[in-house]
């Protein structure tokens, strides 16, 4: 091989490794705003703390929430510390959302809490527009809020699915 072939080998190689280095350039800046990390979940309200969300698979019995009986597949979000805030997920085998939301509003009323609204709830994920219910319910000091919502969910071997969201009442939902 001639030296002239060697440096057009060479050259190749050099325009080469630089488009792909200007491809991966661009490509790190393109997805720089998804790589950002997650704001912070707020201060806690009682310590100033900033909170920690830790998740797992509890039930919602685990903290204080009925579960509808034929609910599987669980799922929790827990802010630490103090568990102000709490999410808890699940999927159900049998029943529609007005049946769980039903059932919610006899076992928390039972549990002390104070019922404050119902509206009807719709979400479109993708192509499938689904509708449900959202309760929303006052603890009995009126410090925690809590929100219950049933989505009419038919796919796989689940017919709803169900999300409470626990937390102290805000300054601005005291108007609420």
């Amino acid at each position: 091989m001639t030296d002239v072939n060697k440096n057009q080998g060479r050259i190749v190689w050099v325009i080469a490794g630089s488009a792909a280095a200007c491809f991966l350039a661009g490509a790190v800046l393109a997805l720089q705003p998804l790589l950002k990390p997650a704001p912070p979940l707020p201060s806690s309200p009682r310590t100033g703390r900033e909170l920690v969300a830790v998740l797992g698979k509890q039930r919602p019995d685990e903290f204080g929430l009925p579960a509808y009986p034929m609910a599987f597949r669980f799922h929790s979000s827990v802010s630490e510390p103090g568990r102000e805030y709490i999410s808890a997920s699940y999927s159900v085998r049998r029943g529609n959302a007005k049946e769980i939301a039903g059932y919610y509003r006899g076992k928390l009323a039972a549990k002390g809490w104070k019922f404050q609204r119902q509206l009807a709830e719709t979400t479109k994920p993708g192509a499938v527009l689904i509708k449900g219910l959202r309760q929303q319910w006052l603890s009995k000091d009126g410090k925690q809020k809590l929100s219950v919502l049933v989505l009419d969910d038919l796919q796989g071997d689940r017919t709803a699915q169900v999300l409470l969201d626990r937390g102290p009442v805000e300054p601005a939902d005291a108007g609420k």
